[in-house]
C-alpha cells in the first residue's frame, strides 16, 4: 500500500486472502487513495459473495487460481 500511495502504479494484482488485510480491503484502500489503478483480484477461494463484492469495489477482472498465465495476461 506504500507504494500505490506514492508512486503511479497501473495495475495491481492481489489476492483475495493474505495475513493482515484480505484483498478486498487492500482493493478498498487503493480505491482511495489511486482511484486510476486497475485491480485484478486473483484467488483459490472464489465465491459468489467474493465475486459481488469485488464487482462492487470496480476490480477489472477476477480469476481463480490455478489461473494459467495467459488467463492473466489477458485480465
Amino acid at each position: 500500500m506504500e507504494h500505490v500511495r506514492t508512486h503511479p502504479v497501473d495495475l495491481v494484482i492481489v489476492d483475495l486472502r493474505m495475513p493482515g488485510m484480505d484483498g478486498l480491503q487492500v482493493v478498498q484502500a487503493i480505491n482511495q487513495v489511486s482511484p486510476d489503478t486497475e485491480v485484478v483480484l486473483l484467488t483459490a477461494y472464489g465465491s459468489m459473495d467474493s465475486a459481488v463484492q469485488a464487482l462492487r469495489l470496480r476490480i477489472h477482472d477476477y480469476l481463480t487460481k490455478p489461473a494459467s498465465p495467459p488467463q492473466v495476461l489477458a485480465a
